[in-house]
């Protein structure tokens, strides 16, 4: 008898406990698209839905983004922005989300700053994603140069599904 009782609530248990995990109601939607303008550079992203309405923008990548550098060269480089809260826009069926990410560059004070600002705006389905994405580079400077810092220019880019 004790032996059928506990293997019944040990059933039980992980019953409740597997539930919620299959059960979970945020899914996750990945993007991808183009930055016009700049031939070469791509974004990804991925979009936290839950309950059918976006919460999160995860993982956004902006790979081969064109910088215009102080010493008069272009590179091609790539940015990353961890994740930023989806809010909506009013009582409309719009959201926004902006984010500005400022990571240390490994150069002493002043210029011990990169900056990343990322925008984007979407529908409820976040099946299309529009925004616009701004960028400072700094790397340590090459003699005789004092500082060397790579700036993108401002860019709208366009990701979807």
């Amino acid at each position: 008898m004790l032996r059928g009782l506990s293997h019944a609530c040990v059933s039980a248990v992980v019953v409740l406990i597997l539930l919620p995990i299959g059960a979970s109601p945020a899914s996750a939607t990945t993007l991808h698209g183009t930055v016009p303008g700049d031939g070469n550079a791509v974004v990804s992203m991925k979009i936290v839905k839950v309950r059918g309405t976006p919460r999160k923008a995860k993982r956004i990548v902006f790979r081969n983004l064109d910088h215009r550098c102080s010493d008069g060269s272009v590179r091609d480089l790539t940015v990353r922005l961890g994740q930023s809260r989806i809010s909506k826009v009013g009582i409309t069926s719009k959201y926004t989300f902006f984010d500005l990410n400022s990571p240390p560059s490994g150069l002493p004070a002043p210029n011990n700053l990169n900056n990343l600002f990322v925008t984007g705006k979407l529908r409820r389905s976040a099946a299309v994603v529009r925004g616009t994405v701004d960028s400072t580079i700094r790397f340590a400077p090459v003699p005789p140069a004092i500082a060397n810092a790579c700036i993108s220019v401002q860019r709208n880019y366009v990701a979807r599904r």
